[in-house]
């Protein structure tokens, strides 16, 4: 097995399917809920236990680990990245951004965009 324990999808951990891009959109939702939170999606003593979790436990919502603010189609979109059935995850990096641009958060970022939105959530911003 190789690969990150915090950030590995349940079919890696199973090999019971074929890994494809899926894969990578349950690793990027790990990422996504780690910037959101600070936090791994699941806490363990040992990555046995933690790839355990990655196979059997439900991911609590970013919103409720934070004292910032998660936008909730973020939380959503993160959310559907970490299904445990590839299924349910988007398609491809493509179906992602399709998604994300959806809900006008895939806009592209200026410095002036992104000193007002660390002004907005941050409020630390220069």
């Amino acid at each position: 097995m190789v690969g990150t324990p915090a950030f590995m999808a349940p079919e890696m951990v199973r090999k019971d399917q074929a890994i494809d891009g899926r894969s990578d959109m349950y690793s990027l939702g790990c990422l996504a809920y780690w910037l959101m939170t600070g936090r791994f999606v699941f806490s363990a003593q040992t990555p046995k236990d933690m790839l355990k979790a990655h196979l059997e436990e439900v991911p609590k919502p970013p919103s409720g680990l934070t004292t910032n603010r998660v936008d909730p189609e973020l939380e959503r979109i993160t959310m559907r990245c970490l299904a445990k059935n590839v299924g349910d995850r988007p398609a491809s990096a493509w179906a992602l951004r399709e998604e994300l641009a959806q809900t006008g958060l895939a806009a592209p970022w200026s410095a002036t965009g992104s000193g007002e939105w660390w002004a907005r959530f941050d409020g630390n911003a220069a």
